[in-house]
């Protein structure tokens, strides 16, 4: 018995002078934003910098690269800038004690090498572009309308139901966003901005995707989508349903220089001919 008792004592012993265990999950401190290192190196094509961009954070935080026409939340990624010149990249990272920090970094395109679709300019033009009620769109009718409904997949744009532009029903169903209302895309910072009727001037951000098509059998129903950013409330021109929520993406019938046409974009699974909302929309000269 007391051989175990000695054991048990040289055991003890051993323990208390042991060094305290490390706590290897321990939230810790935090780093600031001069201590980031982040890195965005443009892909090099003929000796030119090109608009595929390699994303690089080596600094223990979680990563958030916001590059104007899209996100990455990647500590290490390859992205499509869209626009030669100068290219602003907004960096945000998560501390592991909750801070963030934040550090912008520009990024200069000479070459777009990966092809980019010349929708994007119709909207913006040389820079930013103004849009407005359609005073020129006529549905299938021949009847000018700016906007209604029609068939999903089935039925050209605003083919039942319709408005336009100096209508009593467009002002009673648009409000501030009726007549003299307008929009406008600008290239830098992608930036969408709506200003009512009233003056009100409300922004955020826009993005395009050509990729995103709705096919039916005939071809190409929509184009492309229109994405609207920002505030839950901010949308296009009397861009909401029934239900009056503000909507965020749309269905690109058609776009030119000169021309938008949206449809709203129904729940999955919705048939052809379901009746849906639509837009035209003229640019300002």
């Amino acid at each position: 018995m007391k051989k175990i008792y000695s054991i048990f004592l040289i055991f003890i012993a051993a323990l208390s002078s042991c060094e305290p265990i490390e706590n290897r999950n321990s939230i810790g401190g935090y780093i600031t934003a001069d201590e980031l290192e982040i890195y965005a190196q443009p892909i090099v094509v003929n000796g030119k910098s090109s608009n595929k961009v390699v994303l690089t954070c080596k600094s223990p935080v979680l990563s958030h690269w916001d590059y104007g026409v899209g996100d990455s939340y990647s500590s290490s990624d390859t992205i499509k800038l869209l626009f030669t010149g100068e290219n602003q990249i907004m960096f945000t990272g998560l501390n592991p004690d909750g801070t963030k920090i934040q550090k912008s970094l520009t990024v200069n395109v000479e070459v777009l090498s990966d092809p980019v679709p010349t929708e994007w300019s119709y909207l913006f033009g040389n820079g930013e572009k103004e849009w407005t009620w359609s005073s020129t769109f006529k549905n299938k009718f021949g009847v000018q309308v700016c906007f209604g409904n029609g068939g999903y997949k089935s039925d050209q744009l605003i083919a039942w139901w319709k408005m336009d532009i100096n209508s009593q029903t467009l002002t009673d169903a648009a409000g501030t966003d009726g007549k003299n209302a307008k929009m406008k895309f600008s290239k830098n910072g992608v930036k969408f901005t709506k200003t009512t009727n009233d003056g009100i001037v409300y922004e955020g951000k826009f993005m395009i995707d050509m990729t995103k098509k709705t096919y039916v059998s005939e071809g190409v129903w929509s184009i492309g989508k229109l994405y609207i950013k920002g505030e839950p409330n901010l949308t296009i021109l009397r861009g909401w349903g029934d239900n009056l929520v503000p909507k965020k993406e749309f269905d690109i019938i058609a776009l030119t220089p000169n021309q938008l046409q949206l449809s709203e974009v129904p729940p999955a699974g919705t048939a052809a001919w379901k009746g849906v909302l639509g837009w035209a929309f003229d640019a300002i000269k």
